[in-house]
């Protein structure tokens, strides 16, 4: 009898132990590595030049190319 009252306790502890552990590791596992790979952009000031049919955003380090594609549309 005790045998089977230690099986039932074991097989009892490893299905609450099979949900406890999916469930901790959706709330202590992710806070630790959260924004270690996140993609820092650095900040653009944006110039418009606007033709006829179209307007070209540009950063003004890039004028030349903006005049370019904006006489090719």
């Amino acid at each position: 009898m005790s045998h089977r009252r230690f099986r039932l306790r074991a097989l009892t502890f490893a299905i609450v132990l099979g949900f406890a552990l999916p469930a901790w590791g959706q709330y202590f596992l992710p806070a630790r590595g959260f924004g270690q790979n996140k993609v820092r952009y650095r900040k653009f000031d944006w110039w418009a030049l606007k033709t006829k049919y179209v307007e070209v955003y540009y950063n003004p380090e890039y004028e030349d190319l903006a005049k370019i594609a904006a006489k090719m549309a």
